[in-house]
């Protein structure tokens, strides 16, 4: 059972991993042949990886989703980041051909959209990275009790 939630939750991270790598990487690697192709594949397969080796090392199926929902989790909250990467290198690679209007209008452009990307990965990015960190928390934590005594109360002193 533990190695079952290592794939499903190396699903979830690799997922989230993914688009993070796609949209950080695959600006730079578009021109080349396989380049984008291992970049496209190669968080697929260390996530589900990581998943692997986590639900083996692990000791029960809550401990392997705690600690595969926390990275992905913290992951969710890199969406936004990487979307103004890719809104950097996009804006930076506006065509140089053409009247000075036109190179303004793409560049606005690029850059309005990179602020849409950005903002709409920001919006999701936050609440299922606050909805997978909650989870994360709260799922395979040790039950410990603490028992609070309440002092005793003074012995009354003889007379």
């Amino acid at each position: 059972m533990k190695i079952v939630s290592g794939i499903l939750g190396g699903l979830i991270l690799s997922a989230v991993l993914a688009v993070v790598v796609a949209l950080v990487l695959m600006p730079a690697l578009i021109g080349s042949v396989g380049g984008a192709m291992t970049a496209a594949l190669l968080p697929w397969v260390a996530g589900i990886a990581i998943g692997v080796i986590v639900g083996l090392r692990s000791k029960t199926s809550a401990k392997v989703w705690r600690r595969l929902l926390i990275p992905s989790g913290l992951l969710c909250f890199a969406l936004p980041l990487a979307a103004f990467v890719f809104t950097g290198h996009i804006a930076s690679h506006v065509p140089t051909n053409g009247d000075a209007a036109a190179q303004a209008g793409a560049a606005a452009g690029a850059v309005i959209g990179g602020a849409l990307i950005g903002g709409f990965l920001g919006f999701i990015g936050f609440f299922l990275g606050a909805i997978l960190l909650i989870i994360g928390l709260l799922v395979g934590r040790e039950p410990k009790v603490v028992y609070v005594q309440a002092p005793a109360p003074p012995a009354e002193p003889r007379r």
